[in-house]
C-alpha cells in the first residue's frame, strides 16, 4: 500500500494500491475498501487510478460518485498498516472530540 500525498491536506484517503482491474483505497477511519471494475465500472476504476497517483481529489471523488460502489472492504483499523518507505506504520487515527479529557467529576 502506497501512502497517498494529499496534497490538499484534507483527504480521508491515506493510502491506496493499483491493480489491473481494482483500487484499494485506504481510509484514516481504518478500513481498506476494494473497487473493481465490476462494481465500481472501468472508466471509474481509471480516474480512481489517476486521482490516487496524482494525491488529489481521490477522497472527494469517492464521496461524490463512489459511495457504495466498492466491491468489498478489507481490512478493519486493528490490521491497518500504511507502507511508508522502507518501514511500515500503522496509519493516523482520528481521536472523537473530548477522548483525552477526564469527564469525572471533581
Amino acid at each position: 500500500m502506497k501512502a497517498y500525498k494529499n496534497l490538499d491536506g484534507d483527504s480521508e484517503v491515506v493510502g491506496y494500491e493499483i491493480a489491473a482491474t481494482s483500487v484499494k483505497i485506504q481510509f484514516s477511519t481504518g478500513k481498506i475498501f476494494l473497487y473493481t471494475i465490476q462494481s465500481a465500472g472501468p472508466v471509474n476504476i481509471a480516474k480512481m487510478k489517476i486521482l490516487a497517483a496524482s494525491g488529489s481529489g481521490l477522497n472527494c471523488f469517492i464521496l461524490n460518485k463512489m459511495r457504495k460502489n466498492y466491491a468489498e472492504i478489507l481490512v478493519q483499523k486493528d490490521e491497518l498498516m500504511v507502507d511508508l518507505g522502507h518501514h511500515r506504520q500503522p496509519a493516523r487515527q482520528h481521536r472523537q472530540p473530548g477522548s483525552d479529557r477526564n469527564t469525572h467529576a471533581a
